[in-house]
């Protein structure tokens, strides 16, 4: 039996056993595990004395150096980061030596892919320099935001280049982040979406004449997600339609949402909702609407098409680029346009089917899991090739 390759994942961005967290990095582990022997580095920040003692760290202390998951293994790379943007990776070189005493214990990957650019990229780098090992680099939209910052500081700048420039291959999850390192770096990146199960798309019928409609928002009720500009819209709208709004997720800005909504009785406040439940709500959903600032990728607009619902969402983050703008989806650049957006649509029952449908059909034929493994696979297998090694 033909032994298999190794791919070492470094990801800040996963669930930890003392911390929640968005688990899609680990989830690609998965479904590459039955090609590739995957491990996966863990940068643990070390905060000093006293920002140790905050809530944001205290989960770190309690952190292990290692534990398995779906059988194979992670372990932490403590690091230390500074407080504030400018000087916060000034010391990462300084894991130097904890890099080199992993692979001492550890066989060298065949491909290193890293999970933000900052740090995780920076310590594929280094194992590059130290090594020879290619590395992947997957693009996040907060890398996009400190990059941007990044131009102003040329000591964090350094970092970012290096990291860029010496990687075999730069994935971003949409077009704008794409964009973004083309025009300032001339480095031609591939837009891999994030995917769901094909199990989750459900098709239903789409009634052209509808006299009440169901808008669904899903995410955390933060400033960051807008959710005030869909009940202010939703409050705005003044059409021969009645409206429900259902808004699923929990947040701190939970109570003022509520008094926004005040005693509205088709503004329903669900909280936060098991998965099966969210497909459940999204099903008997006709329009989801987030409005959300800034998105890596927002798999849940990719949930909502795949429950058959027309999506507003926002220009230059999520999954803008990845669906056709008026076609599949439509997409707000400030608040009167989203909605004008909004609006148009409950009014307009063949325009809201429409792109219920196309969306629909596109995340059925391009943003499942296996059409995204396949992705991912192509990726590593000309690297691999390229060395040899495939």
């Amino acid at each position: 039996m033909q032994k298999k390759p190794n791919i070492l994942f470094i990801a800040s961005n996963i669930p930890t056993p003392t911390r929640k967290s968005n688990p899609i990095v680990l989830d690609i582990a998965d479904l590459i595990s039955p090609f590739y022997e995957v491990s996966v580095i863990h940068p643990k920040e070390i905060a000093p004395f006293p920002l140790n003692k905050f809530n944001k760290y205290k989960h770190l202390d309690r952190l292990p150096d290692f534990w398995t998951h779906n059988g194979f293994p992670i372990f932490t790379l403590p690091y230390y980061r500074l407080p504030g943007f400018s000087l916060s990776f000034s010391l990462l070189q300084y894991a130097k030596q904890k890099i080199n005493n992993y692979f001492i214990n550890h066989k060298l990957p065949d491909i290193t892919h890293a999970h933000f650019v900052l740090p995780d990229g920076y310590f594929a780098y280094m194992i590059y320099k130290k090594f020879g090992i290619p590395y992947v680099i997957s693009l996040r939209g907060s890398d996009v935001k400190y990059m941007m910052k990044s131009f102003q500081s040329g000591f964090q700048k350094k970092k970012y280049d290096r990291v860029i420039h010496n990687a075999t291959r730069i994935i971003t999850h949409n077009s704008f982040q794409r964009d973004f390192i083309f025009n300032h770096y001339q480095i031609e990146c591939q837009v891999i979406p994030h995917g769901i199960e094909s199990s989750f798309l459900e098709e239903k019928k789409l009634i052209e004449k509808k006299d009440t409609l169901i808008i669904t928002v899903v995410g955390s009720l933060i400033s960051l997600k807008r959710n005030d500009w869909v009940i202010k819209a939703v409050q705005a709208y003044s059409g021969s339609k009645k409206i429900t709004l259902r808004i699923v997720g929990d947040g701190f800005m939970r109570t003022a949402l509520e008094q926004q909504a005040g005693n509205a009785d088709n503004i329903i406040f669900y909280g936060q909702q098991p998965h099966k439940k969210v497909g459940e709500l999204l099903h008997e959903s006709d329009i989801f609407a987030l409005p959300s600032a800034r998105e890596t990728f927002g798999l849940v607009y990719l949930e909502a098409a795949a429950k058959m619902n027309a999506v507003i969402a926002v220009k230059d983050t999520g999954v803008w680029g990845v669906f056709k703008e008026n076609e599949e989806m439509l997409f707000a650049n400030d608040y009167p346009s989203f909605e004008k957006k909004l609006h148009f649509l409950i009014d307009h029952d063949k325009t809201r089917i429409a792109l219920a449908e196309k969306a629909y059909e596109r995340t059925k034929n391009h943003y499942t899991w296996n059409h995204i493994t396949a992705n991912y696979h192509a990726i590593y297998e000309k690297i691999l090739k390229k060395r040899g090694k495939g």
